[in-house]
């Protein structure tokens, strides 16, 4: 070679003082990222210092897991000997990360050290200094990965027409979104709906759509401590004969929520529609054409629906394939880019139980066997068919058929084996395992343990009156030895659990019932507790009483009950037990669980069934009356001592009994195995599901049962998209005359050290599922991207869009493109080989030199080759159809890489094509811009190639006044100066031109910026051109169209407002006349004492929520609202709401207009009401206008589905082809 190329080494610093930057002296963080870091990505470790477990402190121990975790993959290829260069390695990413100069994908961010961080050896390990760290150390690190290691952000799958082959990817894509991975697949392989199904039995397909719904009810969410939703990513052919019912599949609101949609669009279309020819649909089933439409129509319906909503994106196809340097080998052709339980089942938490919808979206710490992990909440799956699983204990649980339970496979005296089985797949009798909370302290919640006793009496032994709650006890008569009866110690204990509430001052206690052997004991507060807790007259445990009090209020009540109805039976021969008998099966069910999570077992079995019996008639005779079924709850063997314990009676003669009962026992009561027997599934009608990834044990407590939990890359099937991307606002320096620059070199000597970071990810990371890992192993991609390039435009007094901008991307590009061509041919030099499949690569390469009529590749043949016959070969190889086109873009821009190459760009165009010749190449993809939400808001930079969203945006925190409350706090972009900040606030705008945002950049600058940088990425671009809303649907289709013209693989359009939109060939209907009724400025007075009117309850996140509408005749009257707990702010301001709407009704005001004022308005919580699950409630007020519908048979408009944050309520932006939040930071992609 000519000259020497500079060595791949000398791109890392071996000077770097990790002392200094773990002390620095103001923080790297603004207060916005530094809360997202904490919320999202921080892991709980093991401090050998206080011999506790805690939360990783800042910013510093965070970049120190990564780096300690990544570096100790490198032992896999050097000695003992290289150990200053593995700490070198480890000190350059630990530097990169935390001078905000390079991030991998979030995935890789929260898996790292996933599962070791919280164990004392492993923890001391990952977070000593490097000095400290030996050879060992570090293949200790490497080798105790768990399989929660999972590092990357996407993952393809294959979907064969087959039910095997269906259910196949389905189960594949459930086990790859269980580690954390987002998944897709092209559905295209599919047969068409009403096509003959295999096997000749007359059946028709159901066509891919309707298996797309399959795969929405298991999209998943990403468990990362501020984790994402994982996106399922659906992709069909142009020419599938179902392609337009798949372009409508999102045009309805919140269908298939968890898919973004591209069609796979060929040449072939666009070249017909251009000629305005006709498109031959192709059957999957037989090959035939099924049917042929004009090509120019189905190419404006896709245009007119992205429109309409954003979704079906384009996915160049053709132009992907053309571009894949393994396109000689079939099984790397691309055909996808980048992805349970009932509502109402019980998940335990360290909160206490919470139903699974009320866990949606919210960041919670689950309770499996006693021990707390921590996920990122529930997600729905959709509507699916549900079943009931029955055990012959009693317990319950509505769950899909194929939703997997740990079931026992054999037993010993001392040890079970287990194995996961589907629901579907079980069979009577088999052994299902249930939760062990022995060993939980115990929760916070509402309640005491004196309350808990009230409520229990009150449900055992009392009523509930307009006014009051009254308990009742029946005290026999004293003893003949004198004992006092077991019942007096329980109102004593009444007595006092009522005396700690507040009373009126002549509340008098136990009163005797006259003539009978009765007291009762009536009081007001006890009636507020009840209803706080939902409970009505007629007595049931709530979902309230279950799930928002303490483990305390648990005891208490759980004590009440039985000192009302339980009871000691059995000896010592037969048997002792405590029992509670019930004629209300779901009454048990609920007591079941709430001893089992105080770790009581216990059995619930039918003692009789409903008929008919003859008891006296109350006149002297009998007559027949018809009773329920009798179902008792039983506990016994060892589980009585625990209920003696943690439960226990007041009335002292059951106490007495159980406690002599219990030490009558000559030997030990019989073990609890945690197990009961599987009865029965039954289908009980569709509806919605959710499911949760609970990363390292990978299951959850479903109603006591332990059970399973369940951006666009172009990939091959059965690939991983390993991304990480460089912060270019961080090479931005100021030289000596104070003007702005952009460190070309030190940028470039970052793309070489971030691809040898993200080569070792794939032998570091734990992949999902085996065929994967071979195959990613075989080809060894890498997607190296960008991010910050917005605020490097800032910094640099550049205007995003401009002429300037344009040069400044293309020098960019051509850098980054070339450096990373060049290191992954240089890293097979240091001892790493290429990847497995690089023959594919020297195969290409010779197939080329053949059909272009050139000479060998021989040694001599390059050796000779100056830069005119340098540049005449990649000329032959653009006009050639083998060679991939961003491979022929990057090595024409070689030369001119000066920044790479710093004048040896001959010796490095030499090197380069020779690696190519051999295959010698260490990675076989390079590039990817990504979408960076995420992990741009970390650095505080604009995220991937797209513009700043917004300059100031808001969040509630925790109030500064340390008193429980919120307050909202404003942020601005960090570039945005202090003089700038009144302005943006006063008109929302600012005046330097360099601060513009997408909505001012217009479409061309978008699509301009997009075509550079995928001119030389060889993986996908995720960029979404913003459009204004009043762009039609030729400016979309001039969107694609300019994109595929430019060489983009696929590209996102997003029109401001579009997902508010009614589908555009519907007409609105005509204005409804206005109601005669005159407006009056003076309210209508009350008619009388005496009005009639319809109530409502539902409940809220807040407690229950009361709503009464009274009529004057038949005119709506007034509205009476209440909510939760008396004296709360809520419940005072729900009130006010309910008065002014009253005001209003009395003074004319038609009931819509409130309806329509009140329905959309969005507050912190969303949840659904039991009166109407189909509807999601936003707010208190959108609740009350919700229930006057109901209550009036008014219907009010329905409020426009602006995309809003599932976390915090924050509107949000579709960035690089997927939505983000700039408020907390959340989106669902990687």
């Amino acid at each position: 070679m000519d000259a020497k190329i500079r060595s791949y080494r000398s791109r890392f610093d071996g000077t770097v003082d990790v002392n200094m930057l773990e002390t620095p002296l103001v923080p790297r963080q603004s207060e916005n990222a530094a809360w997202l870091l904490d919320q999202r990505y921080l892991l709980d470790r093991h401090d050998s210092a206080t011999g506790s477990v805690r939360k990783e402190r800042d910013f510093e121990e965070f970049a120190r897991r990564i780096s300690r975790v990544i570096a100790s993959v490198e032992t896999l290829y050097r000695s003992e000997e290289d150990l200053d260069w593995i700490r070198t390695l480890e000190k350059n990413l630990f530097s990169d990360i935390l001078n905000r100069r390079f991030l991998f994908n979030s995935p890789c961010l929260f898996g790292a050290g996933a599962g070791m961080t919280v164990q004392q050896a492993y923890s001391d390990l990952i977070y000593r200094s490097p000095d400290s760290m030996s050879y060992d150390d570090y293949v200790a690190v490497r080798e105790g990965k768990t399989e929660s290691q999972q590092l990357f952000a996407c993952f393809v799958v294959s979907v064969e027409d087959s039910i095997e082959g269906i259910f196949g990817s389905v189960k594949d894509a459930a086990i790859i979104s269980k580690y954390g991975g987002g998944v897709g697949a092209n559905f295209g392989n599919l047969r068409e709906s009403g096509s003959d199904i295999k096997g000749g039995t007359g059946g028709k397909a159901s066509g891919p759509v309707s298996f797309m719904e399959t795969w929405n009810t298991m999209g998943s969410v990403v468990v990362q401590g501020g984790r994402r939703r994982a996106a399922l990513m659906g992709m069909l052919y142009d020419d599938h004969p179902d392609i337009e019912g798949f372009m409508d599949a999102k045009v309805e609101d919140g269908r298939l929520p968890y898919f973004n949609i591209s069609v796979s669009v060929s040449d072939r279309l666009l070249d017909s529609a251009k000629k305005g020819g006709d498109f031959d649909l192709i059957s999957r089933a037989d090959g035939s054409v099924v049917r042929k439409v004009k090509a120019a129509d189905l190419w404006d319906k896709l245009c007119k629906n992205a429109w309409r909503r954003g979704d079906p994106g384009v996915f160049f196809g053709d132009r992907a394939n053309v571009d894949n340097i393994l396109k000689l080998d079939k099984k790397w052709r691309i055909e996808s880019t980048n992805p349970c339980v009932s509502g109402d089942t019980w998940i335990m938490t360290d909160l206490g139980a919470r139903q699974a919808r009320d866990l949606v979206g919210a960041p919670a710490t689950v309770i499996v066997d006693g021990t707390a992990h921590r996920t990122d909440g529930f997600f729905s799956t959709g509507v699916k068919p549900v079943f009931e699983l029955q055990t012959k204990e009693g317990h319950s649980l509505k769950l899909t058929s194929d939703h997997k339970v740990r079931k026992v496979t054999g037993k010993t005296r001392d040890s079970m084996e287990f194995q996961w089985t589907a629901a579907s797949e079980l069979a009577k009798g088999d052994l299902l395992v249930l939760n062990d909370h022995r060993d939980l302290a115990g929760w916070d919640g509402k309640y005491s343990d004196s309350e808990g006793y009230l409520i229990g009496l009150l449900l055992g032994d009392g009523t509930i009156k307009e006014d009051k709650a009254v308990l009742s006890v029946r005290v026999p008569e004293r003893a003949a030895n004198g004992d006092v009866p077991g019942q007096s110690q329980v109102m004593d204990r009444a007595l006092a659990c009522a005396m700690e509430l507040r009373h009126r001052s002549d509340f008098a206690g136990w009163m005797a019932v006259p003539g009978r052997s009765e007291y009762r004991l009536s009081t007001a507060a006890i009636k507020g507790i009840a209803v706080e807790l939902g409970m009505g007259e007629k007595k049931a445990i709530t979902p309230s009483l279950e799930g928002e009090t303490s483990s305390s209020f648990y005891r208490g009540f759980l004590r009440g009950l039985f000192d009302s109805d339980g009871s000691v039976q059995g000896d010592q021969e037969k048997g002792v037990s405590v029992r509670l008998a019930q004629s209300d099966l779901p009454t048990l069910q609920a007591v079941q669980r709430m001893l089992g999570r105080l770790g009581i077992i216990s059995k619930i079995y039918l003692r009789r069934k409903s008929g008919l019996k003859s008891m006296p008639d109350g006149k002297g005779g009998e007559r027949p009356y018809r009773f329920k079924d009798q179902y008792e709850l039983i506990v016994s063997n060892e589980n009585l001592a625990l209920f003696q314990v943690g439960v226990g009676f007041e009335d002292g003669d059951k106490r007495r009994k159980l406690d002599n009962a219990l030490n009558s026992y000559g030997r030990r009561s019989n073990r609890e195995r945690f197990v009961a027997r599987f009865e029965s599934l039954t289908y009980c009608g569709e509806e919605e599901v959710f499911d949760v990834q609970v990363p390292g044990v990978n299951a959850f407590d479903a109603n006591g049962l332990y059970v399973h939990n369940c951006g666009e890359q172009p990939l091959p099937n059965y690939t991983s998209c390993n991304l990480g991307s460089v912060n270019l606002e961080a090479f931005v320096s100021t030289e000596a005359t104070g003007a702005r620059a952009f460190d070309m070199e030190a940028f470039v000597d970052q793309v070489y050290r971030s691809v040898y970071y993200l080569d070792l990810v794939i032998d570091g990371t734990s992949y999902p599922l085996d065929q994967i890992a071979e195959r990613t192993k075989a080809i060894r991609p890498v997607g190296l991207g960008l991010m910050g390039l917005a605020d490097a435009a800032i910094t640099l007094g550049m205007v995003y869009g401009s002429e300037q901008f344009d040069r400044f991307c293309r020098s960019l590009a051509q850098n980054m493109a070339v450096g990373a061509l060049a290191a992954t041919v240089e890293l097979t030099d240091l001892g790493k080989d290429p990847f497995p499949e690089h023959h594919l690569v020297s195969r290409l390469m010779e197939e080329f030199r053949t059909k272009a009529g050139l000479p060998p590749f021989s040694q001599g043949w390059l050796e000779g080759l100056d830069e005119k016959g340098f540049k005449e070969v990649i000329e032959r190889m653009g006009r050639s159809d083998l060679i991939p086109f961003t491979l022929v873009n990057t090595l024409e821009g070689l030369l001119g890489a000066t920044a790479v190459h710093r004048g040896n760009g001959l010796a490095l165009a030499k090197k380069v094509l020779a690696s190519l010749i051999s295959g010698r190449m260490r990675n076989s993809r390079r590039l990817s811009v990504a979408p960076t939400g995420s992990i741009s808001m970390l650095f505080d930079s604009s995220p991937g190639i797209e513009p700043n969203f917004a300059w100031t945006w808001s969040r509630k925190v925790m109030s500064a006044k340390g008193d429980g409350g919120y307050e909202t706090r404003e942020y601005f972009h960090p570039l945005v100066p202090s003089n700038l900040k009144d302005e943006l606030r006063e008109t929302g705008r600012l005046g330097d031109p360099r601060f513009v945002t997408a909505y001012d950049i217009g479409t061309d600058a978008h699509v301009t910026v997009t075509g550079i940088f995928a001119s030389v990425v060889d993986s996908g671009i995720s960029k979404t051109v913003n459009l204004p809303p009043e762009a039609t649907v030729e400016d979309v289709k001039k969107v694609y169209e300019d994109c595929y013209r430019l060489g983009c693989k696929g590209i996102t359009i997003y029109r401001d407002g579009s997902r508010s939109e009614q589908p555009i060939e519907a007409k609105k209907p005509e204005a409804p006349k206005a109601s005669d009724r005159p407006m009056s400025s003076k309210v209508k007075a009350r008619p009388g004492n005496v009005m009639f009117g319809k109530t409502i309850k539902d409940t809220t996140p807040w407690g229950s929520l009361y709503v009464t509408l009274n009529y004057d005749g038949d005119e709506p009257f007034e509205v009476f609202a209440s909510l939760g707990k008396s004296g709360s702010e809520m419940k005072s301001m729900t009130e006010a709401l309910s008065r002014v709407i009253s005001i209003g009704l009395r003074s004319g005001g038609r009931m819509e207009d409130f309806i329509n004022t009140l329905r959309g308005i969005s507050g912190k919580e969303y949840w659904v009401f039991d009166c109407d699950e189909q509807t999601v409630v936003r707010s208190i007020p959108d609740g009350v206008a919700l229930l006057m519908e109901k209550l009036s048979g008014v219907k009010g408009e329905r409020p426009t589905e602006v995309p809003r944050c599932p976390e915090c309520g924050s509107p949000m932006e579709l960035v690089g082809g997927c939505e983000y939040c700039f408020s907390c930071g959340y989106s669902p992609c990687k």
